[in-house]
């Protein structure tokens, strides 16, 4: 499935969305990616980020880096998630194939299929900036026709485990398990506790199932 910065916006809006609900009747600005990416006629160059100050305060819970929000426990993506995904796509548009929050270095790895390449792009913690971009490995067409089968986006899928685990969001990767195509969703710190959940959500029926 091509995700275009188009489709990224409203992945981005229908996340910060959530959040909104959420945090009724506290001092929040949420941005209207809808509105301020219009669909032109070149995937590259479809619309505009986010303005990064309204970004990066939807990204972050407390010190403006989106580093709170990331390792919030929660019941859906996060908003920095999406931010991050929508921030790649429009520089690098393409497939996305994997969402990573890095605990350690406190950032967000997107790996995307883009022109010939295969880039593991990586965001600030709210994901409002570009840090680095790896593009030395080449797309394998093993990956083109994976990321063809996708009908259930990652958002979608993310969305459905952490509903039912809610907690802290680990890695969504497009992956194979028992010969089916799936979402590899992990999860830490389920319901509160330290326990983790390996899910995986099937790419064409959305059905969800968890690690043997």
């Amino acid at each position: 499935m091509r995700v275009t910065t188009v489709a990224a916006a409203a992945l981005l809006a229908g996340s910060l969305a959530a959040c909104s609900e959420m945090t009724a009747g506290t001092e929040t600005t949420s941005p209207a990616p809808a509105e301020t990416t219009p669909a032109q006629d070149t995937e590259s160059t479809t619309g505009a980020a986010p303005d990064d100050d309204d970004a990066a305060d939807d990204g972050a819970t407390g010190d403006g880096t989106g580093t709170n929000d990331a390792l919030a426990s929660g019941d859906r993506l996060p908003p920095a998630g999406a931010t991050a995904m929508f921030t790649v796509l429009t520089e690098h548009p393409g497939d996305l194939i994997e969402l990573d929050w890095d605990t350690e270095r406190e950032r967000w790895e997107v790996v995307v299929l883009s022109g010939d390449k295969k880039l593991e792009v990586y965001t600030s913690p709210a994901g409002t900036e570009i840090t680095e971009v790896d593009d030395s490995e080449p797309a394998e067409q093993k990956d083109r026709d994976r990321a063809a089968a996708v009908q259930v986006s990652v958002n979608d899928a993310i969305d459905k485990v952490m509903a039912e685990y809610p907690g802290v969001l680990d890695e969504a990767k497009l992956d194979e398990n028992n010969g089916r195509l799936a979402w590899q969703i992990e999860i830490d710190n389920v319901k509160g506790s330290t326990d983790s959940v390996k899910a995986y959500v099937d790419v064409v029926t959305n059905e969800m199932w968890l690690d043997d």
